[in-house]
């Protein structure tokens, strides 16, 4: 989960670079740059999910369906930030 979080913000702040710079061929280097990157960081969410049920079954039990919504809403936002970005980029 450190990893994620950690490599997340260059998605993120690449993020709030697109809303800076209104010029297209800025906006399409940016998107360029970030490509290569923003797929391996979902990779760190589903290590970090297999890693938790493997080693603590009980805690992910407890984790999953104490927090059912939030996690839907986090996976929601994970999807539509994923086709946002290949929509911009596309």
């Amino acid at each position: 989960m450190a990893g994620y979080t950690v490599l997340s913000g260059f998605d993120l702040g690449t993020g709030h670079l697109l809303y800076r710079f209104r010029n297209p061929e800025e906006r399409e280097e940016i998107l360029c740059n970030l490509m290569p990157i923003w797929g391996v960081n979902q990779v760190w969410l589903l290590t970090g999910g297999g890693a938790l049920f493997a080693a603590f079954p009980k805690v992910y039990a407890g984790v999953f369906s104490g927090f059912y919504l939030a996690l839907m809403l986090l996976l929601l936002v994970l999807i539509l930030r994923s086709v946002a970005i290949e929509v911009e980029h596309g």
